[in-house]
């Protein structure tokens, strides 16, 4: 797990190395501008120019004094006493560490751990079969409840031994842990064993498994194809048949007519 987090954010780090000394260049540059300005001034002393030489001296030795600020390889006060010679530079470094500490280190750290927990998520595959696995495991917990309400050892559910079962809190508490909702027993039974009096556990199970939760859009589009498709049937129907009863009653209401008139 380890190495592939490692793995996994070599990129953004290697991205994040190069923001990095973008902006300690770039910081590097200001500051050596600002120091080789405040060193031209007569007024400070010899041994204050050669403090800021050691540390800020030139470009690559300003970066490094720039980095050890916001590291903790050296403190930072004393960077900030040492620019305290060259003016407004003391406050722009300030800025500096502020913008280091609590922004950069912040955002860079964000992208690591968002990197690290995207990389032990499950990919798609592994999902996939945690997911059946999942639904392996509530259709064999259900199958062996449905064997338990078996109470004839027939192999088969009744709607009496299924009725008689469901008055046990204990089994209702358990099917509805498992997704499956059993407010009308009864309705339920005739749904899952469609209008039959027995049902083998197998299909039970199945039944079951298929009803359970909430109904998703893609059972709405179904229940809507089928009634579209009803819809079309029943008036195909219609047009194909109604002209020709309708012709039919015609024809028996003026059999009838003639009859009574005889």
């Amino acid at each position: 797990m380890m190495m592939e987090s490692f793995r996994s954010c070599i990129a953004a780090m290697f991205w994040s190395l190069v923001l990095l000394l973008f902006l300690v260049y770039m910081s590097a540059l200001l500051f050596s501008q600002g120091v080789s300005d405040a060193l031209t001034d007569a007024s400070m002393d010899e041994l204050a120019q050669q403090q800021v030489r050691d540390h800020f001296g030139s470009v690559i030795q300003t970066m490094l004094s720039l980095y050890m600020a916001v590291t903790g390889g050296n403190d930072w006060s004393l960077y900030y006493h040492l620019l305290g010679h060259t003016g407004v530079y003391q406050y722009l470094f300030l800025g500096y560490t502020f913008f280091f500490a609590f922004a950069i280190y912040n955002i860079l750290t964000g992208i690591f751990v968002e990197r690290a927990v995207a990389a032990n998520l499950p990919d798609r595959e592994q999902q996939i079969l945690q997911e059946r696995r999942k639904l392996l495991e509530q259709a064999d917990e259900l199958r062996y409840l449905f064997s338990c309400l078996d109470l004839d050892a027939s192999g088969l559910i009744s709607v009496d031994e299924f009725l008689k079962c469901m008055k046990n809190p204990r089994i209702v508490a358990y099917m509805s842990s498992v997704g499956v909702s059993v407010h009308d027993v009864e309705y339920l039974f005739r749904v899952v064993a469609n209008e039959n009096e027995e049902v083998e556990i197998d299909r039970f199970v199945d039944g079951c498994m298929a009803i359970k939760g909430s109904a998703t859009a893609l059972d709405m589009q179904k229940q809507m194809y089928h009634i579209q498709q009803l819809s079309s049937t029943l008036k195909s129907w219609e047009e194909l048949y109604w002209p020709v009863l309708m012709q039919a009653m015609s024809q028996c209401g003026q059999a009838e007519g003639v009859r009574m008139s005889l």
